[in-house]
């Protein structure tokens, strides 16, 4: 048996709490192809606000004082 990645068991976390699955129900994960776990894939889920759980970047100049008052904001 091959280990699931991390966004099938992200999945499978998601499916709990939505209680689509129960705890104690059997099954299997399988994770398919390259394209899902590629970084693309997942840029473009937050850039494009594709889901609920999105959440889109924002940018900042490579100056650690904007950085820190960026990490500051509410």
């Amino acid at each position: 048996m091959k280990p699931a990645s991390a966004a099938t068991i992200a999945g499978l976390a998601v499916l709990l709490a939505e209680k689509t699955i129960k705890p104690k129900e059997e099954g299997r994960l399988r994770a398919y192809g390259a394209l899902s776990k590629g970084p693309n894939v997942t840029v473009n889920y937050h850039k494009e606000k594709g889901g609920k759980y999105s959440n889109p970047p924002i940018e900042c100049s490579n100056n650690l004082g904007a950085i820190i008052k960026l990490m500051d904001r509410d």
